[in-house]
């Protein structure tokens, strides 16, 4: 197990020698995750292992962090976890990703290739991402300050409505 991390790998390279990583790295390593949290600090902690499945090279792992995200709602912060398994496999296109048996998922790389080691990382986050992050039985701003719910609120037209049909 190897505590310091290459900047790029060749995945390819990787899972013919077995290769794998344990660790944690802060998010402000990760330049897509950074920009949408409130938190670049946050620990991401993670295991990666490369290695050969019926002559395919796949990644699998876990990936781990608590990030603080706006609420969609109240555009507070909340905090989110996520828990995040890890199965890709690497292909070189995208028709040999539609041929991956499941649970893989496919992770495209030229053959050759060096890539961050935190970009299979980072793309997993993100899709384990909630696509509104909200805090548990949050309300929108004006429910929360005691006015009546949308739903019975008068359009704001309706007096003109019925100014027309005098």
């Amino acid at each position: 197990m190897v505590q310091s991390y290459p900047v790029k790998i060749d995945p390819y390279s990787c899972a013919e020698r077995g290769r794998r990583w344990e660790g944690e790295l802060p998010v402000e390593r990760f330049p897509r995750l950074r920009r949408l949290v409130l938190n670049p600090k946050a620990p991401v902690r993670f295991q990666l292992r490369f290695g050969r499945e019926d002559h395919r090279c796949v990644a699998r792992g876990s990936v781990e962090t608590v990030l603080r995200l706006v609420c969609q709602r109240c555009l507070e912060p909340v905090e989110v976890a996520i828990e995040q398994p890890i199965a890709v496999g690497i292909v070189t296109t995208l028709e040999e990703g539609e041929r991956l048996p499941e649970p893989l998922e496919p992770f495209v790389v030229k053959e050759g290739e060096e890539i961050p080691l935190t970009e299979i990382l980072e793309e997993e986050i993100l899709l384990a991402l909630p696509p509104f992050p909200r805090h548990e039985g949050c309300r929108p701003p004006g429910e929360q300050e005691g006015f009546p719910p949308a739903s019975r609120r008068q359009h704001p037209f309706a007096t003109l409505r019925q100014l027309k049909e005098r």
